[in-house]
């Protein structure tokens, strides 16, 4: 066993696990001073604490190295490599060893302790989607002799001398979204933390250079940058700080939550002839982990990417129409738009053409000759184009293109302004001038 590996005779403990934190207390010794078990608490929660702090708050939850996802050859066991996490508090979540989790067992137990859980089939086959997690988990060891008490009448005894923290895997059932043909649909995504919340205005200046009211015009992206971030921190605050809140002042979340290190949307339960569990796991998906990266390669990818960049103002948005979701439905093509358009530059700005996968020699048709059908936006719904195609036979993809550039752009109205399209949600910003396109390659039965 090495330093990393969970004991396999001690239980994990509570009163292990709950180590002590104090970054702002620390000891202050003296000649002939008495130490007792509360100095020497100090002196381990001190450090503690501030390593805690710090990895909470400066990198946040994720993944620093290794945990690799596999299946094992009997197809019934989740294996996960060696590697470590830092979670929401700040604890390094450690394995030096490769971790198992058997799918049948946990499908089993599953079943008859959540009522809740209702995978989709039945009685001998089922189907459902899950996430893999990594939590921190601690027990004791290493019993030593000890006293217990320095007073008076005070007994031997024996108690545990070492605090051993390791992983523990979990499975985690969720329920996909029933529209699969929402390639934008997010109501299946892991939870958004609390540093992701705060900073969203962040996020949306640096993907789509969105730049929220700000007390002044940014002059440059370095200052639009600043400004941003400096008033996302201004109002970030711990739980506790909440009005009526009574959680942790220190730490940005107060819920010790797990690491998540894979999506599994398809996993499928048999039961054999011999009355065993056998399971698939269709899809290991890794992108849904959080990953630091080492500081060295994010100061060169910044290098990089500040190359061309520099001294450039940041440009508004023109407030051009946009692509929310472009979507197959059978013999349709729907297309939701987050504004109304002009609907009489619509059919210039359109071009939608097929190919058959299937066919010997697969080629493009020419240009389908279509007639979309437009509605406004209402106060529930979004506007919409709708595109009835004409019968196709054989495994027909058709190509959608929706402009926002060249001579005859899709058109919006902005105050008095005629706006061109803008491309899809979270695409750059739009001039008055040009727009973006909008491409999308469909399936005819929205598969």
């Amino acid at each position: 066993m090495t330093a990393w590996d969970p004991p396999q005779s001690t239980p994990e403990s509570e009163a292990a696990s709950a180590l002590t934190v104090d970054p702002f207390n620390s000891l202050a010794a003296h000649y002939g001073m008495l130490l007792g078990v509360s100095d020497f608490q100090v002196i381990g929660a001190n450090p503690r604490g501030k390593l805690q702090l710090h990895q909470a708050w400066q990198h946040g939850a994720g993944v620093q190295w290794g945990f690799d996802v596999s299946v094992a050859n009997d197809g019934l066991t989740i294996r996960v490599g060696p590697g470590m996490v830092t979670d929401s508090l700040g604890r390094e979540v450690a394995s030096g060893a490769e971790m198992c989790l058997d799918v049948g067992a946990w499908f089993t137990d599953r079943q008859k302790s959540d009522p809740g859980f209702k995978p989709r089939g039945g009685p001998t086959r089922y189907e459902f989607s899950a996430r893999l997690w990594v939590r921190h988990a601690a027990c004791l060891a290493r019993r030593v002799p000890s006293v217990s008490s320095g007073c008076a009448g005070a007994d031997d005894s024996v108690q545990f001398s070492r605090v051993h923290e390791f992983g523990r895997l979990g499975l985690e059932p969720y329920e996909r979204a029933e529209d699969l043909c929402r390639p934008d649909d997010t109501s299946d995504e892991p939870p958004v933390g609390a540093l992701d919340a705060a900073f969203a205005s962040v996020r949306d200046l640096v993907r789509d250079g969105t730049v929220p009211a700000l007390p002044r015009e940014p002059a440059s992206w370095l200052d639009a940058f600043r400004s941003v971030t400096a008033q996302a921190a201004a109002k970030l605050a711990p739980p506790g700080y909440a009005v009526g809140g009574e959680g942790s002042l220190l730490f940005p979340e107060d819920d010790p939550s797990p690491v998540l290190l894979a999506d599994l949307p398809h996993i499928v339960v048999e039961e054999g002839a011999d009355k065993k569990l056998r399971a698939t796991v269709d899809l290991i998906d890794l992108s849904v982990r959080r990953t630091h990266l080492p500081t060295i390669l994010v100061e060169e990818l910044i290098a990089e990417a500040l190359a061309g960049h520099v001294g450039s103002v940041p440009m508004p948005d023109a407030g051009g129409p946009r692509v929310r979701r472009c979507f197959a439905a059978g013999s349709r093509i729907l297309i939701d738009l987050t504004d109304n358009i002009i609907e009489g530059t619509l059919l210039d700005a359109l071009e939608v053409r097929s190919i058959d996968r299937g066919a010997a020699n697969p080629s493009w048709s020419d240009p389908i000759q279509v007639r979309p059908r437009y509605a406004e936006a209402t106060a529930t719904d979004d506007a919409r184009v709708t595109i009835r195609l004409p019968d196709q036979q054989g495994d027909i993809w058709n190509r959608v293109i929706l402009r926002g550039t060249g001579p005859t752009p899709l058109l919006g109205r902005r105050n008095a302004h005629l706006v061109p399209l803008a491309g899809r949600v979270g695409d750059p910003p739009g001039s008055t001038d040009d727009g973006h396109d909008v491409v999308a390659m469909l399936r005819r039965d929205g598969a």
